[in-house]
């Protein structure tokens, strides 16, 4: 099972990340898993600063909120604290503390002790139309106002976006819905991806909201 994690609904922007199938999690409740291992800082022996597919919601998260409150302004990458910091200081998940909603694309869990996807079963899983209305659904519930993918390409063809504006000199691509009704969806690398935090995910999101301000302006209209 995935979800939200406390106080998602309440923040002045509704953020969803959306990933491939969870590792391991089979009969497990993702949210209430992952929010213990964020609270007591370890994943298996590994820190949260140390998971690259975590630390990078926390930096995308505070960043896209910090902006919200401030007129669109993003605070620079050095100003963007540790996601072990915003949870040891109250800054997650709290009244006043940023926090999101998360989302597998897939409802297998991968129980065969190679982390590589088995593509075969994923494509078989999204082929299907009662799955393909079960993610459309849990999407409808959780009324995000931007959706940020973990290399999750598919999901455009799964919502009917419009084909994906892209600037070929960063790594997010920017969907749209030719009737404006569907939130803005970026579809970024991989949140595992052996790749720059500031430069690959935190510049690229931030740069394409901000070219596209206008039409994400209702996140700032709340």
């Amino acid at each position: 099972m995935d979800g939200f994690y406390p106080y998602y609904f309440s923040r002045k922007v509704k953020i969803l990340f959306i990933a491939r199938e969870a590792y391991s999690m089979a009969k497990k409740d993702y949210i209430s898993t992952i929010y213990k291992a964020y609270s007591e800082n370890t994943f298996n022996s590994w820190s949260l600063n140390q998971y690259p597919f975590h630390r990078r919601q926390f930096y995308l998260a505070y960043g896209i909120l910090h902006a919200a409150h401030n007129k669109g302004q993003w605070p620079s990458w050095n100003d963007v604290p540790y996601a072990t910091d915003l949870v040891d200081k109250g800054k997650f998940a709290t009244d006043d503390g940023i926090s999101w909603a998360f989302m597998n694309l897939s409802k297998l869990s991968n129980e065969t002790g190679n982390w590589q996807l088995d593509r075969s079963q994923y494509d078989s899983f999204l082929s299907n139309e009662q799955n393909r209305k079960m993610i459309r659904k849990e999407i409808e519930l959780l009324r995000p106002d931007l959706i940020i993918g973990s290399n999750v390409y598919e999901l455009s063809d799964i919502l009917g976006y419009d084909k994906a504006k892209v600037d070929t000199t960063n790594s997010a691509c920017y969907y749209y819905h030719k009737t404006n009704t569907l939130s803005p969806f970026l579809n970024c690398y991989h949140f595992s991806a052996i790749k720059s935090d500031n430069s690959i995910f935190y510049e690229p999101v931030r740069d394409v909201l901000s070219d596209h301000r206008d039409e994400c302006n209702r996140m700032e209209s709340k």
